[in-house]
This record gives structure tokens, sequence and C-alpha cells, in this order.
């Protein structure tokens, strides 16, 4: 899965980006708190005047996760 629009700190980790990932899942599209991700990150060369955030790479360690 990919998400786009999601705002990017400078030097964000990945465990940062995952928990920002998790936030939103639960706050704004009212998911459970207990959605398990393999992996969060951002993709690609962030720009130059920071512009736009990178587009956020989601898998879900599960496939009911992914459903749910």
């Amino acid at each position: 899965m990919v998400l786009d629009g999601i705002g990017e700190e400078p030097g964000e980790t990945w465990d940062q980006t995952e928990e920002k990932v998790k936030d939103i899942l639960v706050d704004k599209l009212k998911l459970q708190r207990g959605i398990e991700i393999e992996r969060a990150h951002h993709t690609g060369k962030p720009a130059a005047n920071n512009t736009r955030p990178r587009p956020i790479v989601l898998k879900f360690l599960s496939l009911r996760s992914k459903k749910t």
C-alpha cells in the first residue's frame, strides 16, 4: 500500500514513520489499534525545497491486518 500526502519531518526514522501511520489509521480511519505493520517508510529522494512529502510505502504483517 502507498500513502501519499502525509507530512515528513527532517531525519524521520522508520519507527517514527510507522507510529505516524498507526496514529492516522486509528484517528482518521477509525481502525483498531492492534494492526500489525511490517514496515512503513518514505520512498524516493526528498525534494530539495521540501514542497511535497515523499510517499510512504506500507506493508502489513498479515493479510488479516490488511483486510481490517
